[in-house]
């Protein structure tokens, strides 16, 4: 059921599914809190396959910045902004490696909003988890690496959240190598 309404949006103009899209995350973010916890994975794949068939789109239009531009706007109103924390975090979770994916030859322009969400975080425990969905996995250190330079995450995440806490150990379920 998930792929077949996320493949609704092949069948529309582009404006058309960047407002289905736009309308889902909408939907989802003031909805969120009366998802029980037994159906709660099932609204986790639907994001997900919403927003790789976005991507999808996205990519049909050869990531143009006429249509890119609109959709990092929704992003940020509707995911970034106005969304709950565990549909932004789930967001971010996936985000690289389906950017990837999609070929996206422009992941900064994506990323930017996840990047404003750094400066405005209310408390250690969110950036560090919003550090390590977006850096501490295998494809999103390929990925953020080969656009934006090596960088030593792990020195930039212990300076942000302090030495007295055990850097990204303390936030992260994922191993890291």
């Amino acid at each position: 059921l998930a792929r077949s309404l996320a493949g609704l949006m092949a069948d529309f103009g582009f404006k058309d599914v960047l407002m289905f899209w736009s309308c889902f995350y909408e939907t989802m973010g003031r909805e969120w809190q009366g998802i029980d916890r037994l159906r709660l994975d099932k609204f986790y794949d639907l994001c997900r396959c919403m927003s790789q068939g976005m991507f999808a789109r996205l990519q049909q239009q050869g990531w143009n910045a006429v249509v890119v531009e609109p959709f990092v706007l929704a992003l940020e109103e509707h995911v970034f902004r106005n969304a709950a924390l565990a549909v932004t975090l789930h967001f971010i979770d996936y985000l690289v490696s389906d950017l990837v994916e999609a070929n996206c030859p422009c992941p900064a322009v994506i990323l930017q909003p996840v990047l404003g969400l750094f400066a405005t975080c209310p408390n250690k425990v969110s950036f560090g988890l919003l550090i390590c969905f977006l850096f501490f996995t295998e494809m999103g250190i390929a990925r953020v690496e080969a656009n934006f330079g090596e960088c030593d995450w792990e020195s930039k995440l212990d300076s942000q959240l302090g030495s007295g806490v055990h850097g990204k150990a303390m936030f992260c379920s994922r191993s890291v190598s």
